[in-house]
Formats: structure tokens, sequence, C-alpha cells
């Protein structure tokens, strides 16, 4: 895994972009609902490129 920039966060397994410009969401259950990604990273067996915001469901499971 990358290190990432200085505040970037790691929030289940995954390398969040942190900075006022990339906002990240948790779920009420304290799960990541949103973040922009801080690095290339396969995820449920899929590719995602860096740059990249994601979501996922309150399940963890990622949201089209």
């Amino acid at each position: 895994m990358n290190l990432g920039a200085p505040d970037d966060i790691c929030i289940d397994g995954i390398l969040c972009v942190g900075s006022v410009f990339a906002s990240i969401y948790l779920h009420e259950n304290g799960k990541l609902k949103e973040c922009r990604l801080a690095e290339n990273i396969v995820i449920q067996g899929k590719k995602f490129q860096k740059g990249l915001n994601i979501r996922f469901d309150f399940n963890g499971n990622i949201l089209p």
C-alpha cells in the first residue's frame, strides 16, 4: 500500500484523500460511505484509479 500524503487517511483498508477539497463520509455504523481514493486499488475484485470518488453501502459493498 502507498503511504499517501501526510493528510491522507486509511478507513476500512481504503486510503482516502485527506483534504478540504475531498470530503470523507461515514455511515452511522462507522463504516466508510464515500471518499476520494488516494491510491490505485483493487476492491471486491475491481480496479479503481487514484482520484476517483467511490461510494459504499451500509454493508461495505461498492455502489455505482
